[in-house]
């Protein structure tokens, strides 16, 4: 091989070898590139639920806060009832031993007076499957009041549940889906008071049908 034949065969390999360089700078590239953006997708979906959930909290706060001053003039009927979470079934069953339909102002008002008086921390309801089965295992075998307020028109469009522990379970944006099914698109955990429930209990004994 003539020195003509070996600077060209060198010429050869060094193109060759760039190329190659080239490919899997390329290659690297385009991986970093999508690592970047599947974080970058992953971040913008996180930070869109977090601000979506905020807005909840924010919105039935403000919704509360017109149910405890008051605002509410076109609550017509407050349901209450006793509550417990059956282990057996996993799911909650209402005790048909206290039961009150309250429709008499004097007896609404008992009730909001009541609610007024403490003050709820407001949380998001369990999201992933794990966090609910663990909360529903803690439920199990407690007590609980339900209220269901309903307006003018014999619409529910708020219910709150108390346990005996002092954690509540509030849920609105009711949709009507038959006649004897609501659906709640929104729903939030408070955390209370021990007193909250024993409040409620002691009402309820009163007025219970």
């Amino acid at each position: 091989m003539n020195k003509k034949q070996k600077i060209v065969l060198i010429i050869f390999c060094a193109l060759l070898a760039l190329l190659l360089i080239g490919a899997l700078i390329g290659t690297v590239a385009m991986i970093l590139s999508g690592n970047a953006h599947g974080l970058a997708g992953e971040w913008l979906t996180g930070y869109v639920n977090e601000l979506r959930e905020k807005q909840e909290l924010e919105q039935i706060e403000r919704e509360w806060e017109k149910v405890i001053q008051n605002e509410n003039s076109d609550i017509a009927k407050i349901v209450m009832n006793s509550h417990s979470l059956d282990i057996v079934y996993s799911s909650s069953t209402i005790q048909p031993t206290r039961y009150a339909i309250l429709t008499d102002e004097k007896q609404i008002d008992s009730v909001i007076d009541i609610l007024s008086d403490y003050q709820m921390a407001w949380e998001n309801s369990p999201k992933t499957v794990d966090e609910l089965s663990s909360y529903k295992r803690s439920r199990v075998w407690k007590n609980g009041i339900i209220i269901e307020l309903f307006d003018m028109e014999n619409r529910c469009f708020i219910r709150l549940l108390v346990y005996e522990d002092g954690i509540c379970e509030v849920d609105w944006d009711a949709e009507i889906v038959s006649d004897t099914h609501i659906k709640w698109n929104k729903s939030a955990r408070a955390v209370a008071s021990e007193t909250l429930y024993q409040s409620l209990d002691a009402l309820l004994n009163e007025y219970e049908s």
